[in-house]
């Protein structure tokens, strides 16, 4: 049987998409221009889960129709970073060195969880031996898989205030930024950390950091009281773009040089195409986003405090209805089917997927 994983869209894009490789659509919470009033409950036309139904007569096929499945881990502490290592493969960080692998095939193992251990508060990498966690103990980690990650100190001993996210370019050159206006780099063709001089015009704290090459590298930042931006670093210096009401930016992720997405506080989502843009995000509430990723479909994902998840579907953003109230701090989408990983406070780890036991396979999308 096949299946168009969507509430949201109209007939005629159901007849393009029944025709190419099909991408998950999440269940969204109600909105005005859900079509027929598909939302929770259902209605005239719609299967209960909110989505249409093709034996109701609307022409969509919508049985069965993924969901967030939470997987946490209740031994764990808070969860703060989650790294795609590979298809199929992902790795998360978070609070007492705990350090958790998922694999599609096996679902998620604690590797790590060491009382008292050091924060770690994110995680980047380029391959399985070359992977770098930032730590809120000032130091770096050099991490190629198992439960011992080594200690690097990007500033001779550990850096005052704490570091706070890190990338890795493609080449594997690891950048850590943290509080203070900390920024670490080693460069090409060097084994040892330098500073990197990024202006302190928007707060002394740098919070996240992402980029397509050592030439095109974006940094959030902000303190909530002596300001808030982005800074862009083109290889050579650095350049700030003020964000509104000085909110800080917590997360950030692209597939391109002029395609990037940073989120931060009160639900601040801003879009780069060559200059930045805040997007209209129409909802109730100004909950903190804290992380935010995508595919290379046009989807894009971002998650924040008391379990907000959204969904940008290339066209609008909307809010997914998430399982959970826990902060989530970490989001990755899986290349195999597009379906988004997600973690946070007290081991939380969300996946999205048709639930086993229904048909359909789980964790894949299926044919469309």
């Amino acid at each position: 049987m096949t299946y168009l994983r969507t509430g949201l869209v109209s007939f005629s894009a159901a007849l393009v998409l029944l025709g190419c490789g099909g991408l998950w659509r999440p269940f969204l919470e109600p909105s005005a221009d859900s079509p027929a009033g598909c939302g929770a409950g259902g209605g005239a036309g719609c299967d209960l889960a909110g989505a249409w139904d093709l034996a109701a007569g609307d022409g969509m096929i919508a049985n069965p129709t993924p969901v967030w499945i939470n997987e946490s881990i209740t031994s764990l502490p808070d969860l703060k970073s989650i790294y795609l290592l590979k298809a199929g493969v992902a790795i998360a960080v978070g609070d007492q060195a705990a350090l958790v692998e998922w694999k599609s095939a096996s679902g998620w193992t604690v590797l790590n969880n060491k009382p008292g251990g050091t924060l770690y508060m994110a995680i980047s990498g380029n391959s399985s031996s070359n992977m770098w966690i930032a730590g809120a103990d000032g130091a770096a980690y050099s991490y190629s898989g198992g439960i011992a990650p080594t200690v690097r100190y990007p500033c001779g001993t550990v850096c005052p205030g704490g570091l706070t996210a890190s990338w890795t370019s493609p080449l594997g050159n690891p950048w850590v930024v943290g509080l203070n206006n900390g920024a670490y780099r080693i460069p090409e063709g060097s084994q040892n950390w330098a500073p990197l001089a990024v202006p302190s015009s928007f707060g002394q704290n740098l919070l996240s950091i992402w980029g397509t090459s050592v030439a095109d590298v974006w940094i959030g930042a902000g303190d909530g009281s002596g300001g808030s931006g982005i800074f862009h670093f083109d290889g050579a210096s650095f350049k700030g773009y003020a964000v509104p009401d000085n909110l800080p930016v917590a997360g950030i992720w692209g597939r391109s040089p002029v395609d990037v997405w940073a989120v931060g506080d009160a639900g601040l989502v801003m879009h780069w195409t060559g200059a930045w843009e805040q997007m209209a995000l129409g909802l109730a509430g100004g909950l903190n986003l804290n992380a935010v990723a995508g595919n290379n479909a046009g989807e894009v994902w971002a998650v924040g405090d008391g379990g907000i998840i959204l969904y940008y579907d290339g066209r609008k953003w909307q809010r997914s209805a998430s399982p959970v109230q826990y902060n989530l701090y970490g989001v990755t989408v899986n290349p195999l089917d597009s379906s988004p990983l997600v973690v946070g406070a007290k081991g939380t780890a969300l996946r999205f997927a048709i639930p086993a036991g229904t048909a359909g396979t789980a964790g894949t999308t299926g044919g469309v």
